[in-house]
């Protein structure tokens, strides 16, 4: 092409700007360590040896002229990688704009970048990086490769799925133009911190990425399920193309404390390493609505309510309809890279892990860059947020973050009501969630409050049946069991979030699932559901243990008064 052009690195950050495409070029190199293809074929060219041979014997056939040269085409080795994100505000999966990639001969040494490219083609949207030099053959197993953007790094978006506008934004840019790798966007001063409506149209741009242990889908082409799954370093030396590239996506989970360390869990079949993942409506809704219950759990391992009927549909015959299924990748790592398209919420081992603005740091675990779903407190960490089944519930703590200092999420455990005749009761969590959507209106902000409730279901407890004497405990064992234990929790969850309907004729007890609205009716620029969540763990993680009876002097579930006390966390069902 006539823009075609060498450029010194000086100038590669104006060339970026001005929307050109760039590559670099190795600073040393000869035929032997690069691919060549010549046209016309030359006979004494050593395909070999790479070099032309006999040069000096004058009966050598004539190696091209000034009017008719040989021509000599690189073969860059392009590498082609896609680099996936659910826009909040268009709400579709799109690939990252172009954006400044980094590689790297080897993973353990960083010191030099190998290769560089901002390289976006049009048609199916693939990063390309070239690995030029082939002393050995690259892409292999142990490059590397990154990408850097500036602080507060974002993407903004407008218009529609179908016209959508983009760019990438930078709070309060101060331009480093000494360092050509650091991706940059528009100056903008916008507070990225407050929570409303219009900041669902940024999403964050990792500070760091790189590829190291990233999970990675190489395209089985458009349309296509993927050809392959695993680790980068596992799929890099695969051949790739436009149509069928390597794919990352952004929005892969690390599960993190609250200083976005890795935590110590792997998703095994072990009750509390049970991952509950919630789709950012918490309801049945969305591109993935298939595979959502009516509270928005993703891919339920059992039985779980689609819709405002009785029947619940069945995912699976697991019994188990209050946690999303086991992955089929990924199974010995803290890493999830199956969840609805935007995950708001991830519950396991007993606490809440929010999944919005921060993202894995270098440091801290070894992928670096994707979505870290931290947990805002650990509330098994203090005696002030956590007190088994059996023993007296403290007074309720202060929440966390305080209110008013939280960002994007707040928790309360230990949640409690002052009522009239009983004083202090309840024993439960509970996570306020701001910026989950936006309304039809696409001004008022959608938030969520999520009351989760650790249930244990013990079928032959000690706990004494005082206002039962008839009762002695059901003993179900195994299948039954579980499926008692599924139908009870599913039950529980359409009373408290409705549509609940009974009785012949039907009697509505819940329409549905309760909103909190602004004080003033005209201003409705914010909107909360509030919907309950409950699991059955095991005792030493629950908020009470459930003992389950039976009448023994009749048939059937009558006879048995339930009820619980929270202040001792221990209740009675029949």
């Amino acid at each position: 092409m006539s823009d075609d052009e060498l450029v010194p690195e000086s100038k590669i950050k104006e060339k970026i700007k001005n929307k050109f495409k760039v590559f670099n070029l190795p600073l040393q190199w000869n035929l032997k360590i690069s691919t060549w293809e010549l046209s016309p074929a030359v006979s004494n060219f050593d395909d070999t040896e790479k070099q032309f041979k006999d040069l000096e014997n004058l009966s050598v056939e004539n190696i091209g002229s000034e009017a008719s040269p040989i021509k000599m085409l690189l073969d860059p080795h392009w590498q082609f990688l896609r680099f996936n994100y659910f826009d909040r505000f268009l709400k579709t999966k799109l690939n990252l704009l172009p954006i400044f990639l980094e590689g790297f001969h080897d993973s353990t040494s960083t010191s030099t970048v190998n290769t560089k490219s901002n390289w976006l083609t049009t048609d199916e949207g693939s990063q390309c990086l070239p690995w030029i030099l082939q002393d050995v053959k690259r892409p292999n197993k142990n490059i590397l490769i990154r990408f850097r953007s500036a602080e507060n790094t974002f993407i903004e978006s407008s218009g529609t799925s179908s016209s959508p506008a983009r760019k990438y934004v930078t709070k309060n840019l101060a331009p480093s133009p000494g360092d050509s790798g650091l991706n940059e966007g528009e100056s903008i001063n916008k507070d990225f911190k407050i929570a409303d409506a219009n900041r669902l149209a940024f999403y964050d741009i990792p500070k760091l990425w790189k590829s190291a242990k990233y999970f990675t889908q190489l395209s089985g082409g458009k349309g296509n399920p993927p050809a392959k799954v695993g680790k980068f370093e596992d799929l890099t030396a695969e051949s790739t193309s436009n149509d069928k590239q390597l794919i990352f996506s952004l929005d892969d989970i690390i599960l993190t404390d609250k200083d976005l360390n890795p935590i110590k869990w792997i998703p095994d079949s072990k009750t509390e390493n049970r991952v509950a993942i919630f789709c950012n409506t918490f309801s049945r809704s969305g591109p993935n609505s298939n595979d959502l219950s009516s509270e928005g759990l993703f891919k339920p391992d059992g039985k779980a309510f689609i819709d405002s009927t009785n029947t619940p549909k069945t995912f699976t015959s697991n019994n188990l309809g209050f946690f999303t299924q086991l992955p089929k990748d990924e199974k010995d790592r803290n890493y999830i890279s199956d969840y609805p398209d935007w995950t708001r919420l991830v519950i396991t081992q007993g606490n809440f892990f929010e999944a919005f603005d921060k993202r894995t740091v270098e440091g801290k675990g070894d992928v670096v860059g994707a979505r870290a779903a931290a947990s805002i407190i650990d509330v098994f960490s203090s005696g002030n947020t956590f007190v088994p089944p059996g023993k007296e519930r403290p007074r309720v703590p202060a929440s966390v973050p305080p209110p008013g200092k939280g960002e994007f999420a707040e928790v309360q455990a230990l949640f409690e009501q002052d009522h009239v005749t009983f004083k202090q009761i309840g024993r439960y969590d509970m996570i306020r969630l701001r910026c989950c959507d936006f309304d039809i209106d696409g001004a008022t902000e959608l938030s969520a409050c999520i009351i989760y409730l650790r249930q244990f279901f013990n079928f032959n407890s000690k706990i004494k049946a005082d206002f039962n004497p008839k009762a002695e405990p059901l003993n179900l064992t195994g299948s039954a069991a579980k499926d008692w234990v599924e139908t009870a929790i599913l039950n529980l969850l359409r009373r408290w979030n409705g549509p609940d309907k009974a009785g012949t004729p039907e009697k509505t007890f819940n329409p549905g699932a309760a909103f909190v609205l602004p004080l003033n009716p005209t201003e409705k620029k914010f909107k909360s559901k509030v919907i309950w969540f409950s699991q059955d763990l095991p005792k030493e993680k629950s908020h009470f243990e459930i003992a389950i009876f039976k009448d023994k002097t009749q048939p059937g579930p009558g006879g048995v008064r339930g009820f619980m006390r929270s202040n001792v966390g221990d209740g009675f069902l029949g």
